[in-house]
């Protein structure tokens, strides 16, 4: 799988073929973990695992755990079972915008001119909005005058105060059919129970059906996506935005998170919530930022080897 198929298993594995398979001796089977820590004990290294995340804060670990949750339940085999991660600082949650009009969005976003139609729009050197694919791209560019633009893979590695995580779901290989998987892990009591989205959403779910077994086979898919959306989470220091159009793949992650209180669904662009008003500071996506802090990005992005995104 293209950048999500990393394990430290596959790491000790790989130790261990190159530097101690031959002090087995030629007629040794290979060795479990057991015998080999009792044979080569002194040659092994053992894991340490650092769970203290000082680059983000909770509210973005909360989110990033419940999707390794998700990958330890289904796809054992190709994660590593690590201890959750920890933050100093509690955070803001994600904020999940459940508007499903791109135009409403780019309103949201930057604004509007006299005429009520969109303004030019700017995002920071340390902002970026996060894509699926190269056809999705061109479209965000497309629409904003200045800012990072990246699909989801060419993000790996870096790190932004802010991220908008674009049509996540909605470019997804992967339908809703298969997404709808997650109810699974909810429990059937739960995935009975309406959650706190859009009145469009509650109103959608009294017609889809919630009784979906999960196999690897059939849902072999949600592997990779997972993992590319643990990736896309993950690259937020500070704020989250996740923005997707289509209800029906969104649906089940969504509540998954809504009923874990990892969200804050945001139902309209001022700023209403299930749980209220809300701050609308945490809604201002959108800001400039200074020709020295854009040089600096400008050589991360380089060196990354993202020459246009340099430019």
């Amino acid at each position: 799988m293209r950048g999500v198929g990393f394990r430290f298993q596959d790491l000790r594995a790989l130790f261990y073929r190159e530097f101690l398979q031959g002090k087995a001796g030629p007629n040794s089977k290979e060795l479990v973990h057991k015998d080999l820590t009792k044979d080569l004990g002194k040659d092994v290294p053992e894991l340490q695992q650092l769970t203290q995340n000082f680059r983000t804060h909770a509210g973005v670990l909360g989110l990033a755990n419940s999707v390794v949750t998700l990958l330890v339940r289904w796809f054992p085999e190709t994660v590593d079972r690590m201890r959750e991660e920890t933050a100093l600082v509690q955070g803001q949650r994600p904020v999940f915008l459940t508007a499903t009009s791109s135009s409403d969005l780019v309103m949201h976003l930057f604004g509007s001119g006299v005429d009520e139609t969109p303004a030019p729009g700017e995002f920071g050197a340390e902002q970026a909005i996060l894509v699926r694919n190269q056809a999705a791209k061109v479209q965000v560019e497309a629409v904003i005058s200045s800012g990072l633009v990246l699909t989801v893979y060419e993000a790996k590695g870096l790190e932004f105060q802010d991220v908008l995580l674009y049509n996540f779901f909605t470019d997804s290989p992967a339908p809703a059919s298969k997404w709808r998987a997650v109810y699974e892990a909810l429990g059937d009591e739960d995935a009975r129970k309406p959650s706190d989205g859009t009145a469009e959403e509650r109103s959608d779910r009294s017609g889809v059906q919630r009784s979906h077994g999960f196999s690897q086979q059939t849902h072999g898919l949600l592997d990779g996506e997972l993992k590319n959306l643990y990736v896309g989470i993950t690259r937020a220091k500070q704020n989250l935005w996740i923005y997707d159009e289509d209800v029906d793949r969104r649906m089940p992650m969504l509540d998954l998170w809504t009923r874990k209180g990892l969200v804050l669904p945001v139902g309209e662009l001022s700023g209403a919530t299930p749980e209220g008003a809300v701050d609308t500071g945490i809604l201002e996506l959108a800001s400039k930022s200074t020709p020295e802090a854009w040089e600096r990005q400008g050589r991360t992005l380089f060196n990354r080897g993202l020459y246009g995104e340099a430019q």
